[in-house]
């Protein structure tokens, strides 16, 4: 997946947009997903990408 979007989901998620619970469910697993949870619990990784889930936590 391209890294603009991934960065967009990030951002959506860092702003604290809450995409409908559907939306969710329909892309839960995927690189989006991580990318825009990653956002919402105020997970950095400077080295850039999108966070492993062992580096969740919140904020």
């Amino acid at each position: 997946m391209s890294k603009r979007i991934l960065l967009w989901a990030y951002l959506e998620g860092y702003q604290q947009h809450l995409w409908p619970r559907w939306l969710r469910r329909l892309i839960v697993g995927t690189e989006l997903h991580r990318a825009w949870l990653s956002g919402h619990m105020g997970v950095f990784d400077p080295d850039g990408g999108v966070c492993s889930r062992e580096w969740y936590t919140r904020r």
